[in-house]
């Protein structure tokens, strides 16, 4: 009979008490998984290109974006669009695994990454918008850096996400649609109700294959409202009563996969804006991607 004794009993602590050691989901490797991006090792997290730094404040693009200084790119529909990653070969794999070849081990890594860029999206815009409240108010600077300092009600947060939808073609033979997979688990993480508002009349196809003109002819008239959406606009409205602005903007969260040049989110911006105006509330679009390219 083996003797117990309390260098054997410290041992098998420490190993009960040692990180998981499992086969990474992107290298294969065994390794200590990361605690904060679920499926991966943290030599793999070291290298996931993050957008740190953003150059056009419209689009989240990490180089200057000539994309959005163009004539008919000015007047966006939406506020601005963030984004976790840069779309390299690498992040290019990861979701091929998880979108077309139905890898689900992938969700909640790309979920907690989707999760990263919302948190620095909310960081970005919270001091954007007390930094521009601080200029007009010329009265008593001191006692509202105070007051704006104090209040976390004041964060700045989404009142609604949603997602792009796929057509029914493409979900049938997909299986499910990415975007809300990732909205879903998204919304849940940060406390945000989340609802699909809209609706993909047609199969626009792969928007990767086409030029930017063709982009935007496809998405005319490829998206309208779900029905009685109004309604439920004006739920989460009255749900905002304890907001310190007057009659503030809806804020809605606009989740999907990937950023390119921005007309899937215009398209989808319009219609909900148009929505918006039918029933009587002010509505900004808020774009949050995976990737941008």
């Amino acid at each position: 009979m083996p003797v117990v004794t309390l260098a054997s009993i410290g041992r098998h602590l420490l190993e009960l008490l040692k990180p998981p050691v499992e086969r990474c989901l992107t290298c294969g490797g065994r390794a200590v998984l990361n605690a904060g991006l679920p499926g991966i090792c943290s030599r793999c997290a070291q290298r996931i290109p993050w957008i740190g730094r953003i150059r056009c404040n419209c689009c989240g693009r990490p180089v200057g974006c000539p994309d959005c200084l163009r004539p008919d790119r000015v007047n966006r529909a939406f506020v601005c669009n963030r984004s976790a990653v840069a779309y390299t070969a690498e992040m290019k794999e990861w979701i091929s695994w998880y979108k077309y070849r139905g890898e689900e081990r992938y969700e909640p890594l790309l979920a907690a990454m989707l999760g990263r860029a919302y948190t620095a999206m909310q960081s970005e815009l919270t001091f954007r918008n007390q930094g521009t409240r601080a200029r007009e108010s010329t009265s008593f600077p001191r006692l509202f850096a105070k007051k704006w300092s104090g209040h976390k009600k004041e964060w700045w947060q989404a009142d609604l996400m949603t997602c792009v939808p796929v057509s029914e073609a493409r979900l049938a033979d997909r299986g499910f649609n990415q975007a809300e997979r990732l909205a879903v688990l998204l919304a849940a993480d940060s406390q945000v109700p989340f609802c699909p508002l809209l609706v993909r009349n047609r199969d626009t196809g792969k928007q990767s294959f086409k030029s930017r003109s063709e982009r935007g002819e496809s998405m005319k008239a490829a998206f309208s409202v779900l029905p009685g959406i109004g309604d439920r606009l004006w739920e989460v409205r009255e749900y905002r009563k304890g907001s310190s602005l007057p009659n503030p903007p809806l804020r809605v969260l606009l989740v999907d996969d990937i950023y390119t040049t921005g007309s899937t989110l215009e398209a989808c911006s319009r219609v909900l804006r148009s929505e918006g105006e039918a029933v009587g509330l002010k509505i900004e679009v808020y774009g949050l991607t995976w990737a941008r390219s």
